[in-house]
């Protein structure tokens, strides 16, 4: 919502580049556990109201290209786990090489896969996310 009513996230990533207390640390890694499952699909990780498909994928190129950058030495900082440093190195590789990467995790987020076979069960959902266009129509 912040990110819809700003019209942008770099204001916001600047001021998380600031914030580097082990709060701040541990607070990047609880959102990315949330996040990932939609970045790792190439999707936003939360609803906008007022963007186009392009202009959601400029803030998730934006968001994926923050995390590869500052993510992995903060992360490390406060001795997070191994998979979930992988996961951010997963965002790196374009989606045919992140699905064959021996850490692509349980190839669970595959697009295509049966939904039942996603976590977060039927719907593949998990901590709160969405797949592209869920339950909205879209202007071109």
């Amino acid at each position: 919502m912040l990110v819809d009513a700003s019209g942008g996230l770099d204001r916001w990533l600047r001021a998380w580049a600031t914030a580097t207390s082990p709060v701040a640390l541990r607070r990047l890694a609880e959102a990315f556990g949330t996040w990932e499952y939609d970045l790792l699909r190439d999707d936003l990780p939360w609803r906008t109201w007022s963007l186009t498909d392009d202009e959601e994928e400029v803030l998730r190129a934006e968001l994926t290209g923050w995390l590869l950058q500052h993510a992995p030495t903060r992360l490390r900082m406060i001795g997070a786990d191994p998979d979930l440093l992988d996961r951010i190195r997963l965002l790196g590789l374009p989606c045919p090489a992140r699905w064959d990467d021996p850490h692509w995790p349980d190839h669970a987020y595959r697009p295509g896969r049966p939904q039942s076979a996603q976590p977060g069960g039927p719907g593949g959902q998990v901590g709160g996310g969405r797949r592209r266009g869920a339950g909205r129509s879209r202007s071109a």
